[in-house]
């Protein structure tokens, strides 16, 4: 399956699709440096520098048919509580907490008008985060699935907590799996950890 990632960062979510048998084959960001580390990882890949929404990014998905998947992981420093008082001082408080909104909206509203055969959205779950899922998830009846999980829950040595939304049937294949997932610690993952970890 092919993936085609928005926001992709340094690209932990395309290196994990990779594992599991993806080719990555389109990242699109807007760090410069998070692109040029993605590149390292990922030299078979287009990668494009650019501040989204973007109609020149969304262009680069197929529509001939292939199948595909699409994920997007808008940037959640502005909806999370543990940088709250950063949120409020440097990132215009309100304004930037609907910017981050937007970028959700605009991200699930691009995912279910393309032709991918299955999309993923990462994110924290807040309140105002699960608003808009849910808002969205009315508007599209059928179309959105999301759940509140733990990644600790997947098999994943650490507690994050993420709301994940997908198509309905892709979601179902993680809930399952994390029913099914045994728990790990970090000295069960990483034998001999070091410095400060």
């Amino acid at each position: 399956l092919e993936l085609y990632e928005f926001f992709a960062g340094a690209g932990g979510f395309s290196t994990g699709a990779a594992q599991a048998g993806c080719k990555v084959v389109y990242v699109c960001d807007n760090s410069a440096s998070a692109l040029e580390t993605h590149k390292r990882n990922h030299p078979g890949t287009e990668h494009q520098c650019a501040e989204l929404p973007n109609d020149g990014a969304v262009a680069k998905l197929p529509t001939d048919g292939r199948r595909y998947h699409v994920h997007c992981s808008p940037p959640c420093v502005r909806m999370s509580k543990m940088n709250a008082v950063n949120v409020q001082m440097g990132n215009k408080g309100v304004s930037g907490r609907q910017k981050a909104v937007n970028l959700i909206e605009w991200s699930l509203e691009m995912m279910l008008a393309s032709q991918c055969t299955s999309w993923s959205l990462e994110q924290v779950g807040e309140h105002e985060v699960v608003q808009v899922v849910e808002r969205l998830r009315k508007k599209h009846p059928g179309r959105i699935g999301y759940a509140i999980i733990d990644f600790s829950e997947l098999g994943v040595p650490q507690t994050r907590v993420r709301l994940i939304a997908a198509s309905p049937h892709l979601l179902a294949c993680l809930l399952r799996k994390r029913s099914a997932a045994s728990r790990q610690s970090v000295r069960q993952a990483i034998a001999e950890p070091r410095g400060t970890h």
